[in-house]
């Protein structure tokens, strides 16, 4: 299934309630800076913060 734009919105405003700022990589972000050269896209790169991936971890799978 491709992910679509509207689909990350969500994830970043779910995040956003967390208090989580994630850093969008890959063509995702390629395209925010280019200009929307598609609509669909395999998946999207995030990156968080440490704590969320080794202290909460298990939350943090919860809500995604």
């Amino acid at each position: 299934m491709d992910a679509t734009y509207e689909q990350l919105s969500e994830i970043l405003e779910l995040l956003k309630k967390k208090e989580i700022d994630p850093i969008v990589y890959g063509s995702v972000a390629v395209s925010f800076y280019l200009g929307k050269y598609k609509d669909q896209f395999g998946d999207f790169d995030l990156l968080v913060e440490d704590t969320w991936l080794e202290d909460n971890w298990d939350e943090f799978k919860l809500f995604m």
